[in-house]
């Protein structure tokens, strides 16, 4: 990979300004494909401590990292909210792929 940021404006060459169209759009199209996958809900870890699936009303986390004992550090939450575990989810589902995130895992 060039780095353009260090080179001087006589270096700048029609390639180099095709190579750099090139990379941008490559990136653009990666950024689609990953704005187009869907999001994996994962349950395991409640249906390892609640027995049963998540359903109905209550306070609703949605994480990207699945281990349960570091939940909140580091921009591990996703998403949280009040509400019916269908309408928190979907909220959940926008912000993952807003962050570009695959798969989220549901605590309570």
């Amino acid at each position: 990979m060039i780095n353009y940021r260090k080179m001087a404006y006589k270096d700048w060459s029609e390639d180099s300004f095709v190579n750099l169209q090139r990379q941008l759009e490559d990136e653009q199209r990666e950024r689609m494909k990953m704005a187009s996958k869907k999001v994996r809900v994962n349950t395991t870890n409640y249906l390892d401590s609640h027995g049963r699936s998540p359903k109905g009303t209550g306070l609703w986390m949605f994480f990207r990292d699945g281990y349960q004992y570091d939940l909140f550090a580091n921009g591990n939450l996703v998403a949280e909210g009040y509400g019916t575990y269908a309408e928190v989810k979907a909220k959940a589902v926008a912000k993952a792929k807003e962050l570009w995130i695959t798969e989220i895992f549901v605590g309570s």
